[in-house]
């Protein structure tokens, strides 16, 4: 049986990105990213309100200032400590 980090596509690298997360709603939280990889992030956020499967967009804060990206990215897992994201190509 292969461990959870062989199961993982892309390597994950531990960082401290505050982020603006939108819902479809258009409401709008910050929060921080605990860790990213090429295929998504895990959020260091409130799962309330949130369910597998919802869209989200996110906007890294304090990088490119004005010319942030919203990027979007859809839930794959709610956890105590988290929200785990992949990014939607």
């Amino acid at each position: 049986m292969k461990s959870s980090i062989e199961r993982r596509n892309f390597p994950r690298l531990s960082t401290c990105l505050r982020v603006q997360v939108a819902g479809t709603d258009q409401a709008q939280d910050e929060c921080w990213i605990r860790d990213m990889s090429e295929g998504g992030v895990f959020l260091r956020a409130s799962e309330a309100g949130l369910e597998v499967g919802q869209t989200l967009y996110l906007r890294v804060l304090g990088l490119l200032r004005d010319k942030a990206v919203a990027v979007p990215a859809r839930v794959v897992r709610l956890t105590g400590d988290g929200v785990a994201v992949n990014f939607v190509h």
